[in-house]
């Protein structure tokens, strides 16, 4: 009967982890700027500890290189279903990419190295 316990409870406890996930990258347009939103929720079942470092990437449309546009470092862990999010605001005329279209990368990782990426794909008049 132990052993069935004690495999029980190691089964449980590894099904029980932390998942940070990209829910979405949004891009909205006024005037010149663009205010580019990354969406994170932690879907898993335990905490996701922090500080969670994320980093924006851009990738023009007829480029092959990601260039870095933003990173947020010392995001807070989060807790179990929780979502958190991050705005970074640019002008076309800071990023000429921006008014081709372009991909937009985002890449996170928790500090206890778990990383997950989302892309986001938008064409000239795709933005809000």
């Amino acid at each position: 009967m132990l052993p069935i316990l004690a495999l029980y409870l190691l089964c449980s406890c590894i099904s029980a982890m932390a998942e940070i996930h990209v829910d979405d990258i949004l891009v909205s347009k006024s005037g010149p700027q663009f205010n580019i939103r990354l969406n994170l929720s932690n879907i898993g079942e335990v905490p996701v500890k922090g500080p969670i470092t994320a980093k924006l990437f851009i990738q023009g449309k007829y480029q092959q290189e990601w260039y870095p546009l933003k990173e947020w470092r010392n995001i807070p862990g989060l807790p179990p279903g929780s979502k958190s999010s991050r705005d970074f605001f640019i002008s076309e005329t800071e990023n000429a990419a921006l008014s081709d279209g372009f991909v937009l990368k985002a890449v996170v990782e928790s500090s206890d190295g778990e990383r997950t990426e989302g892309l986001r794909s938008f064409g000239p008049g795709m933005w809000k």
